[in-house]
């Protein structure tokens, strides 16, 4: 698509959630309903494919995949959270809230610029997309989707898009004291430095320095920060 209008349509869903936003809560009844916002998380609901495909009015890159593997529907959006049910705020439920009633106006902003995706974290933990995937779903080799019957809900917390657009391009330095032996205690270790590194992203700079009988640095025997490509974050 012409860059004007992708920027034109990124201007567009930027005015619908502002819009959305600015509304007082009072706007929202659900919110205090018995029921509360509809959960509308990914997998609560079957997602069409090839109908969906042929009712869009661009050319989807998925509309171009097997229909077995077209789990995309352009008339929905996914509003989920990877917290508990137990652990959701209010907030949450007020993203959750304004969200879930965009999804036709989202669907017009993203068709009328041919959009591919359009989607917005929050610092509650929510997640909302257009087009709506199914939860279940991963990428395919073809780059199509292939349904693995398991559903994972998105932290935008933890993604290098969001930790850049509330922080910008930062330094940073790990600092773990490796001394403690033990497969449990290094499988713990891995996953807290992982969970850090999946917020960084090619405009920061890192390194990784491991104490333990003697001082090491990651890559080994680099002392500089590097840029955060996907290469230099290759914790295997």
């Amino acid at each position: 698509p012409n860059p004007s209008t992708v920027e034109a349509g990124l201007r567009s869903a930027c005015s619908v959630l502002a819009a959305q936003f600015a509304k007082p809560r009072s706007a929202f009844p659900r919110f205090n309903s018995p029921t509360g916002c509809p959960s509308n998380e990914p997998c609560s609901f079957p997602l069409q494919s090839v109908a969906t495909c042929s009712q869009a009015s661009f050319n989807h890159s998925f509309c171009s995949c097997p229909a077995s593997q077209q789990y995309v529907a352009f008339d929905k959006i996914i509003v989920s959270t990877s917290l508990s049910s137990g652990s959701i705020t209010d907030t949450a439920k007020d993203n959750k809230c304004r969200m879930v009633e965009l999804s036709t106006q989202l669907g017009d902003v993203g068709r009328s610029a041919s959009l591919t995706k359009i989607f917005a974290g929050f610092d509650s933990g929510v997640y909302a997309q257009w087009p709506a995937e199914d939860g279940r779903a991963t990428m395919a080799p073809n780059g199509c989707l292939n349904i693995n019957g398991s559903c994972a809900n998105v932290n935008p917390r933890r993604t290098p898009w969001y930790a850049a657009s509330v922080s910008g391009s930062k330094n940073v330095i790990i600092l773990l004291d490796a001394g403690e032996s033990g497969s449990s205690f290094q499988a713990r270790l891995k996953s807290a430095v992982a969970t850090v590194l999946d917020t960084i992203s090619s405009i920061d700079y890192v390194s990784v320095i491991v104490m333990a009988n003697k001082l090491a640095v990651s890559p080994a025997g680099n002392t500089a920060l590097l840029s955060g490509t996907s290469a230099n974050l290759n914790l295997n």
